[in-house]
């Protein structure tokens, strides 16, 4: 994650909540990109549901990781990263 990523990611968490990046994350992660989406695509999202109320009913589906855990994401990138900026976990 870029200084700038990270510093976006933690403004949007204040602004939107952890948990509500989070949600956002996922569904991003959903969206069929070929690579991690590009941030400016989860604050869309979050834009999108402000002006709606809410956020969509979702669509994610979750996968399963080679360990045998559930990803909870579709597209089987890591987005701890993010995560880890959304929730302010080390």
């Amino acid at each position: 994650v870029t200084e700038g990523t990270a510093q976006a990611i933690e403004l949007a968490a204040k602004d939107y909540g952890g948990e509500g990046v989070l949600q956002a994350i996922r569904e991003a992660a959903g969206a069929g990109f070929k690579e991690k989406p590009p941030w400016s695509y989860v604050e869309t999202i979050l834009e999108r549901w402000k002006k709606q109320g809410g956020p969509d009913e979702p669509r994610l589906q979750t996968v399963s990781r080679p360990n045998g855990r559930s990803s909870g994401r579709s597209d089987g990138y890591d987005y701890s990263d993010w995560e880890r900026y959304a929730v302010g976990k080390d």
